[in-house]
């Protein structure tokens, strides 16, 4: 199961929802995984 972890300094709500968004539309396509496939923590 692939997985990434990323360290960011402060974000407001709406910046950690889009930057998770794009991470995991990311690697749903490069890995050819769904994204629903894609756990979130």
């Amino acid at each position: 199961m692939p997985f990434i972890q990323v360290e960011a300094g402060k974000m407001d709500k709406n910046q950690k929802e889009e930057l998770i968004s794009s991470l995991t539309k990311a690697a749903s396509k490069t890995l050819g995984i769904a994204e629903e496939a894609f756990t979130i923590y």
